[in-house]
């Protein structure tokens, strides 16, 4: 369809022809391409992942049976189709490939809830507090989401070799590190430090940090320029303040990030 293309697009598009056929079989649908098939369950699909199952082969015929206009490879049974059909691994919904494939079990799935926000932005009022206005959506799509944990990855990309989309996970997911020595050691990554009273999730890229602190329902995240209050349930500002002058608007989209990655690093056994 697309001539010298990649795998992985050929895949995309036959999924998008499968959901037309099953569209025009009339299955009823939700918005989500994805909603076609059954809600998730994390411990079955990875049960899935971890069995290997022999594909169906196809019947030939002969090559002294060629020397016609019949098919060469005949089509699949009812029954042979539908074996071919569940060996899928519903990818689209849980991947971790490259958590499977760790040699050191150095990537870690975690699940979050899919929900978009409505986020606000502050901006400068001379004079007075900065004002705060509506700004961008940010939408967290996938319910199960990776970070690296960088004190066990030795950076073998092996998770590179097996990675569908073509990705580095070891390099492209959150980097997180269990102890301030091994975070002192990273260029970018983050540090969870849990306290008596409240848990603080540490961003450091270079020598610049973000703090992101859960405590009484409330998020406090604070940078060199800034320091804002925003609801655990719906990021909404609650307040805000700037902590030099040269700041004359604010955009809250990274502290979005590092919500849904606080969530995660929460859920690390350690």
């Amino acid at each position: 369809m697309r001539g010298a293309s990649t795998a992985i697009n050929a895949i995309g598009d036959g999924r998008l022809a499968a959901e037309e056929i099953i569209r025009e079989l009339g299955v009823e649908s939700e918005n989500s391409t994805s909603s076609v098939f059954l809600t998730p369950d994390l411990n079955e699909l990875q049960f899935r992942k971890s069995i290997r199952t022999k594909e169906q082969t196809p019947h030939e015929s002969s090559l002294k049976d060629r020397a016609n206009f019949n098919l060469v490879m005949e089509t699949f049974s009812t029954e042979q189709a539908t074996l071919e059909a569940s060996r899928c691994l519903s990818c689209d919904q849980l991947c971790s490939v490259c958590v499977s494939v760790c040699p050191n079990l150095a990537n870690f799935t975690y699940q979050v809830t899919p929900k978009t926000y409505k986020l606000f932005k502050a901006v400068a009022v001379e004079g007075g507090n900065p004002e705060i206005v509506p700004d961008e959506e940010f939408t967290v799509e996938q319910p199960y989401q990776v970070m690296n944990i960088r004190d066990l990855c030795n950076e073998c990309a092996n998770c590179v070799t097996f990675c569908p989309s073509a990705g580095k996970p070891y390099q492209d997911k959150p980097g997180i590190s269990l102890s301030m020595e091994s975070f002192n050691l990273e260029e970018e990554g983050y540090f969870l430090s849990k306290l008596q009273n409240r848990t603080v999730l540490i961003h450091k890229h270079h020598s610049r940090i973000s703090t992101l602190s859960l405590d009484n329902n409330l998020y406090t995240y604070e940078t060199d320029q800034v320091r804002a209050i925003l609801d655990t349930e719906t990021l909404a500002l609650k307040e805000v303040r700037f902590l030099t002058a040269c700041v004359k608007e604010y955009r809250f989209s990274f502290a979005a990030e590092m919500s849904i990655i606080l969530k995660g690093a929460m859920q690390l056994p350690f």
